[in-house]
């Protein structure tokens, strides 16, 4: 399943999320939402979009799950009527989704089932799901659990149940704290010279830390920085 992407190294990932009208092998995508991520940081773009399932039912304990009903679906597009806008969003870069191999295997059916030509997702999958059991052995580590782990308001999904982007936006916030953490707080843009690089230090740093719901964060740039920063004063080999 998992693919080196072309682009894997210019910091740019995609979180997914699918719901379908059940969970069978002959079930449909009616929902996909994607969120970009720079360097693990949601960049505010997105893509959304509601499928009609083309005959296909919603099963009921699925419908309990996401409340999308088959008349809601009746005057959406085809799966296969927005592949060109899927690929085009997905691009080469990195897939992130929890319980990855569920909605690959989904999209991947639906891509079988377009005339198109198009080959399956050939993106790299990084499964969150995954990531948690290995940090987390014998936690809840399901969506739920870790918003309850990290303190990721759940109001939301609460009220309004499961739907592809707003779970997208939580596993963005999830898998940020899987991987960098949101509270960790990075010095860069900090003279290097010997002798002044401790004046003033908290003047110099406050104002240039990036802001993303009040917490400092750094991007692949920041962080060599801060590493030769670290260097230059002798703090690691």
């Amino acid at each position: 399943m998992t693919n080196i992407s072309e682009n894997r190294n210019t910091g740019r990932e995609v979180v997914l999320d699918t719901e379908t009208t059940g969970l069978k092998i002959e079930d449909r995508v009616i929902e996909l939402g994607m969120i970009e991520l720079q360097d693990k940081i949601p960049t505010g773009r997105t893509y959304h979009m509601f499928f009609n399932p083309e005959g296909t039912p919603v099963h009921p304990d699925a419908l309990a799950v996401h409340g999308i009903t088959n008349q809601f679906l009746e005057d959406k597009p085809t799966f296969g009527s927005q592949i060109s806008a899927i690929f085009a969003f997905l691009q080469n870069d990195p897939i992130v989704a929890h319980n990855a191999s569920f909605d690959i295997r989904m999209i991947n059916n639906e891509i079988k089932r377009c005339s198109s030509g198009q080959k399956l997702l050939p993106n790299e999958v990084i499964d969150t799901l995954k990531i948690a059991r290995e940090k987390f052995p014998n936690a809840d580590n399901s969506l739920n659990g870790l918003c309850r782990r990290f303190k990721i308001n759940l109001d939301r999904r609460n009220s309004e149940g499961h739907g592809a982007l707003l779970d997208c936006e939580l596993l963005a916030e999830c898998y940020e704290e899987l991987t960098i953490g949101r509270n960790r707080r990075i010095m860069f843009d900090v003279p290097l010279e010997r002798g002044n690089e401790y004046d003033h230090v908290t003047e110099i740093i406050a104002p240039k830390l990036k802001k993303d719901r009040g917490i400092g964060r750094p991007n692949t740039q920041e962080l060599k920085r801060w590493q030769e920063f670290n260097r230059t004063c002798g703090f690691s080999n």
